[in-house]
């Protein structure tokens, strides 16, 4: 079943979809119009399936599934509530909440630490190292963050911290422009995957 993981969260729901069909069986998942725009606007095939798969995971889950984009070229409902997209090769990953929300997936095996210099403050390494699954899960809070506040101009240095992981409760704590924030981990053997909901800075704190 390529729907591998829903949890329902206090205003919504988070959902993780497998991609083990083909592109044709995706299409068939999803609408007339949705077939079109993937034909006419997405040119590679990867691209194509993880975009239809993350709208066929929407079908699965609700029925409130008419989307659009917003200025900035980010998803959204029609229905009036927030969704948050994440995908990666094999998975595509969806969050629908009252409150703006966002996720990120990544693979386990993805090397992070060559990205480390962009994203790992100093402070960071010495606090969490760069050993096992801290750099990858650091590297999707902040990921999540940056996509949840939509602040042009976001560095991951210089404004998005993580300043705690918790372990046993699945949270890690950051912060974006000195807005404290809580996330969620919902990783598993393959997969990190990070998620937030709630409402976003106000305007006269994003300077």
């Amino acid at each position: 079943m390529p729907l591998i993981y829903r949890s329902e969260l206090p205003n919504g729901l988070i959902a993780l979809w497998k991609i083990d069909e083909s592109e044709t069986e995706l299409r068939s998942l999803c609408t007339p119009q949705e077939r079109i725009y993937a034909s006419e606007r997405l040119t590679t095939g990867n691209r194509r399936k993880e975009w239809l798969a993350w709208h066929a995971l929407l079908h699965e889950t609700t029925s409130q599934a008419e989307t659009g984009y917003d200025p900035n070229g980010a998803p959204v409902l029609k229905s009036g509530e927030y969704i948050g997209v994440s995908h990666t090769k094999g998975y595509a990953a969806v969050i629908i909440a009252k409150t703006p929300c966002a996720v990120d997936i990544e693979l386990r095996n993805r090397n992070f630490l060559k990205a480390a210099p962009k994203y790992l403050s100093p402070d960071e390494r010495q606090r969490f190292g760069t050993e096992g699954d801290l750099p990858g899960k650091i590297w999707c809070a902040k990921e999540t963050l940056y996509k949840w506040a939509r602040i042009p101009e976001t560095d991951f240095l210089r404004d998005i911290r993580i300043d705690s992981v918790d372990p046993v409760y699945g949270t890690l704590r950051g912060t974006i422009r000195e807005y404290g924030v809580t996330l969620q981990d919902c990783s598993n053997e393959t997969l990190f995957m990070i998620y937030c909901f709630g409402n976003r800075i106000p305007e006269r704190e994003n300077r």
